[in-house]
């Protein structure tokens, strides 16, 4: 095989209804010296055929099938298998700007120093309407201040250099949400990262996205996530302890951190809503999240909601 300059990895679960979207905003990039990894992994539906399709058509997509394993090992085993000198997310419903990685290998030729670099976005809702734009934030001090405590990057906007990777600086396979949040740590601990101004991303916002166990174990894991990091740097760790691990997910299990995580849910649940046009399913969860665990911040949601209708 050629040597690419990117490769780009996308691991694909039942999104027949999406994944031809994503694959068309790839192929149209005005940046084309890329490799395209795809994984089906597992798919019942009409997923794999649609890519087959695509595939037929450009040989630089390179489709791998296999029994459903997860985005952690799907992403790993890509990046394993990829010969590009810069690896680019995608992820399977959302679409990439033409010109996102013509600005990101761009910015990355030009500042070697950083390894990972993300973009703003613009979240879009089913039908492909932009609901929101977000700027990203952007300076490497402000991104890993941000990082002791939330996400700064939109995990499918983001374009590693491959660099990264050789010391084992993978994903972790244990963890099945918020493992983006936990790589960009780690990265960021040892390298510099950015993200650039510009909606190079745009991210789909889905009715299913709301759903409970969802948004908990993202928000969950998310606490895990940096309470282990910050351990880790405070003992001078570059992996984590599996048993300290344990320790902090122990943590969340008690009842004030169950109200806690509830009330965030449910925060996170009325903000969707909110983007979606559901203004008096926001309020109600602003309300519930009130009731978990009484802040302003819940006061204050449930109030912006019912006079503007629109989120912070």
């Amino acid at each position: 095989m050629n040597k690419k300059l990117v490769s780009v990895i996308m691991s694909v679960y039942n999104d027949e209804r999406f994944v031809g979207q994503a694959i068309e905003s790839v192929l149209g990039q005005s940046y084309g010296d890329f490799e395209f990894i795809i994984t089906d992994d597992g798919s019942t539906d009409n997923t794999l055929q649609v890519m087959e399709k695509y595939a037929s058509r450009d040989k630089r997509i390179k489709i791998i099938h296999q029994d459903n394993a997860g985005l952690t090992r799907s992403f790993n085993n890509m990046i394993s298998n990829s010969s590009g000198a810069y690896i680019a997310r995608q992820d399977s419903d959302d679409i990439s700007d033409p010109l996102r990685f013509e600005k990101q290998v761009d910015f990355l030729n030009s500042n070697p120093e950083i390894m990972m670099v993300g973009t703003g976005s613009a979240l879009i809702d089913e039908s492909g309407e932009i609901i929101k734009y977000e700027m990203p934030l952007t300076g490497y001090e402000r991104i890993i201040k941000r990082l002791e405590n939330k996400n700064a990057f939109v995990h499918g906007s983001v374009m590693f250099n491959k660099k990264i990777f050789s010391d084992h600086n993978l994903y972790y396979e244990e963890f099945k949400y918020a493992e983006d949040y936990d790589l960009f740590l780690r990265i960021s601990e040892k390298y510099a990262v950015d993200n650039i101004p510009g909606y190079l991303y745009h991210y789909r916002i889905r009715p299913n996205a709301i759903s409970n166990k969802h948004l908990a174990g993202q928000l969950r894991m998310g606490v895990i996530v940096a309470r282990s990091a910050q351990w880790r740097r405070k003992n001078k760790l570059q992996v984590l302890n599996k048993a300290v691990y344990e320790r902090f997910a122990r943590d969340t299990e008690t009842l004030l951190s169950r109200r806690i995580l509830a009330c965030r849910v449910s925060l996170a649940r009325g903000r969707n809503y909110l983007l979606l046009g559901k203004r008096w399913a926001a309020v109600y969860e602003f309300l519930k999240a009130f009731l978990y665990f009484p802040s302003p911040k819940a006061v204050y949601h449930a109030c912006r909601a019912m006079i503007t209708g629109r989120a912070a």
